[in-house]
């Protein structure tokens, strides 16, 4: 027993046997147990979101749980190995004194090459537990998003991803100030003061991101759209996806992302089509001029009748002969749908240009081809 223990207190390089095995020990728990671990974790938070009847997406969950706690594990094994391990004197930092070109002396200091591993150690760590803090309101935030998305305002849907990257700024924030105070023993408030005198530099250089910045905070109060809503901005449009502090994320309808600054949101007319209290039908029928009067009027009371007895329209609608086209009879046919969902005007749309070409059909009557 005398020799184990006697094995295990012998020194090399200025550590004993013990502290190199409660280094491998600690060293290979954080390998073999990170993935378990964090796998466990990711089981248990799907659970607890079945159980509530909130969807699961995989990858976003993958990105909140998994990940971050497998890096966390892993990176605070490594910090527990080096403070367990006593670093050699020769091997620490130092200097000497050297005598430049006027015969005076100074003194260089020289960073040993273990302390160089501690930082890159130190540094990593605090951006595993940075990146930890982040995940956790991910998490919080997941879960609030799918109870906001059950009321009937849109605006806090919209609202809870900006807290998020809110809470991220100023996580990351603390995680910078914290390494250079506590890691690298800088003088924190000579940097902020520094920060302070180059403020006018730094605000003239990111102009463009305080302009999206700004924007963004007059998209939210001003709210001239909301997630969800069918916008047009300049030539395109599509689905709001997102609202963020820089961009907003559109939806095109060819299922295409768009990442739009805000600023340029800000600058050019949005029309909301999600906004219309009805969607508006409005159709130019063009009739052959072989077509008699009594045809035509036929065709317009037919016409009116089927608009007046579709209950998906309001009472506000018109038929009429409009003008003596180019190539026919002109008739207008105006109607509003009280239903604005884009899918559902599109059915609806097609449902009655069927019937008015059918009520064509039947009245014995041509639609008019332009000729060249």
């Amino acid at each position: 027993m005398k020799q184990i223990i006697a094995f295990f207190q012998k020194t090399y390089w200025d550590n004993t046997v013990a502290n190199y095995c409660l280094i491998g020990l600690v060293l290979l728990l954080s390998l073999f147990l990170r993935r378990p671990i964090a796998t466990t974790i990711k089981k248990l938070f799907e659970s607890y979101l079945s159980k509530k009847g909130y969807a699961i997406n995989d990858e976003e969950i993958d990105s909140i749980t998994r990940r971050p706690i497998y890096y966390l594990i892993f990176f605070l094994g490594l910090w527990l190995c080096y403070h367990i391990y006593d670093i050699p004197e020769a091997w620490k930092a130092g200097g000497e004194w050297l005598t430049n070109a006027k015969g005076e002396k100074f003194y260089k200091q020289h960073i040993g090459f273990f302390e160089i591993v501690g930082y890159v150690i130190k540094t990593l760590f605090v951006i595993s537990i940075a990146r930890g803090v982040s995940a956790v309101i991910k998490a919080i935030t997941y879960i609030i998003q799918f109870n906001v998305q059950k009321t009937e305002s849109r605006s806090d849907d919209q609202i809870v991803p900006l807290l998020y990257q809110f809470s991220k700024v100023v996580i990351y924030t603390f995680m910078i100030i914290f390494l250079l105070g506590n890691v690298y023993h800088l003088n924190v408030s000579n940097i902020v003061t520094g920060v302070g005198i180059g403020g006018i530099a730094i605000a003239l250089g990111a102009q463009e991101t305080i302009g999206n910045f700004i924007s963004s905070l007059v998209i939210i109060l001003d709210k001239p759209f909301q997630v969800g809503d069918f916008v047009k901005y300049g030539t395109s449009e599509g689905f709001v996806e997102q609202i963020g502090f820089r961009s907003t994320k559109i939806r095109g309808l060819d299922r295409t992302l768009s990442i739009v600054p805000n600023r340029s949101l800000t600058s050019v007319e949005v029309i909301n089509f999600t906004k219309r209290t009805q969607r508006r039908g409005f159709y130019t029928l063009r009739l052959q001029y072989d077509t008699t009067p009594a045809q035509i009027k036929a065709i317009k009371e037919q016409i009116l009748e089927m608009l007046k007895q579709d209950e998906r329209l309001d009472t506000e609608m018109y038929v009429h002969l409009h003008d003596f086209g180019q190539f026919g009879f002109e008739m207008q046919v105006i109607y509003y749908l009280i239903n604005t969902e884009y899918a559902y005007g599109t059915i609806s749309h097609e449902d009655i240009l069927l019937k008015i070409a059918d009520i064509v059909q039947r009245n014995g009557a041509k639609f008019a081809i332009p000729r060249v």
